[in-house]
């Protein structure tokens, strides 16, 4: 056996290991190239003397931070609403997960915003701008009130806010401009009404 793997795995019986970057290991180990960390790994996995760790391809380890892969979804409006909803996957955004507000990365999407319906909302402090993405949990279809969601109106998507009012369901904007809401019952809300709830706004670089 090769001495970076008697060192593995004498060091897999002290600390989980799995939990550890290839940067860390090599580190600890005093190995100068991580690659060389990853071959030995792979070796001992295949052999199954160490187990290999469940892997979320959604987080990429970069030393000491994740770079989390999040699917843009197309766009939502953010005014009048021409984006048609589908889960057509263009493209992806990669964030560190020191700047997302939740851990659940398996369960988020993302779209661009299209128009100015809500630049004046305030999602975690951040208005929803043209060309600002947003980030939405999928899992959160039962919105709690004045929260911001996607909602499916007519097959087309539109970022909103969420407002219960008796037995209706208002959905509104928060804007410099005049958009009118939009008025449905609260049964709708059963037939697939929310596609998710926003979780954080990811503000478009704007240079002098």
């Amino acid at each position: 056996m090769h001495k970076v793997q008697e060192q593995l795995l004498a060091l897999s019986k002290k600390q989980d290991i799995t939990k550890l970057g290839l940067r860390e290991l090599a580190r600890t180990l005093n190995v100068r190239n991580p690659e060389t960390i990853k071959y030995h790994l792979s070796k001992l996995q295949d052999a199954k003397i160490l187990e290999a760790p469940e892997i979320d391809h959604s987080v990429q380890q970069m030393s000491d931070y994740k770079l989390v892969t999040i699917p843009v979804l197309g766009a939502a409006s953010a005014g009048p609403a021409t984006q048609f909803a589908d889960s057509k996957v263009e493209g992806y955004i990669k964030i560190s997960s020191k700047l997302l507000k939740t851990k659940k990365y398996k369960e988020l999407y993302a779209l661009k915003v299209v128009g100015d319906s809500m630049n004046q909302a305030k999602i975690e402090g951040q208005t929803a701008e043209d060309g600002d993405y947003i980030i939405v949990d999928s899992t959160k279809r039962n919105p709690v009130n004045s929260s911001y969601v996607i909602a499916v109106v007519d097959g087309l998507a539109n970022v909103k806010r969420f407002v219960r009012d008796n037995d209706r369901i208002v959905l509104l904007s928060e804007s410099s401009g005049n958009f009118l809401p939009i008025f449905v019952h609260e049964d709708d809300e059963r037939e697939g009404l929310i596609s998710g709830t926003v979780v954080q706004v990811v503000k478009q670089p704007r240079f002098a």
